[in-house]
């Protein structure tokens, strides 16, 4: 079907008629990890079925899955992934995975919208959590934002003077309080 001939109602463009979020580029299906009944079914009998945990394994299954995704996803710095790849994926040998070695990427536009879909079973969010800690952790270590070692913020008040750029007329708080202090006092 030809783009021009489709209608596309208010609430599904957007307000300048474009689509919003009425296809997706990919859409990721995700098993959860290992599970305690994965391991050990005798643990049916006495823990309800959506109270089910991961086991260790399954928690490493869940980075690793984060990874992958990140690996699909068209981020700004794929370098960075497998920097992340080689911290939480120990043997990629051993593991199956998605079949990633030739995928070519249909689209250049950065994945900045992502939405998950998760079971309210314990094992599926436990799941979840795993891959939107190593989303988290790329998006902190992609942001540019460091810490700066010399300023750091003391809690036992042995930094004793605030500073702000030169040039800039309207400080505001404290500071400003005590400079009238101080130009009153000297009068």
């Amino acid at each position: 079907m030809c783009e021009e001939n489709v209608h596309v109602s208010e609430d599904v463009a957007g307000s300048h008629g474009s689509f919003t979020n009425a296809r997706p580029r990919l859409i990721v299906l995700i098993r959860h990890g290992e599970s305690e009944s994965n391991k050990n079914k005798e643990v049916n009998g006495y823990i309800p079925n959506h109270l089910i945990s991961l086991t260790k394994t399954g928690q490493i299954q869940a980075r690793q899955a984060g990874i992958d995704l990140l690996r699909v996803l068209n981020v700004d710095d794929h370098n960075l992934v497998e920097d992340l790849a080689k911290k939480y994926i120990k043997d990629e040998s051993s593991r199956r995975t998605l079949p990633l070695k030739d995928y070519t990427r249909l689209s250049r536009e950065k994945d900045t919208n992502i939405v998950f879909y998760t079971s309210p079973y314990r094992r599926a969010r436990e799941t979840l959590k795993g891959i939107l800690d190593v989303i988290d952790e790329y998006n902190e270590l992609n942001s540019g934002v460091r810490i700066c070692e010399d300023m750091r913020y003391d809690p036992h008040g042995k930094q004793k003077h605030a500073f702000w750029p030169r040039g800039l007329n309207n400080t505001g708080g404290v500071y400003e309080i005590m400079k009238i202090i101080f130009v009153k006092g000297s009068l």
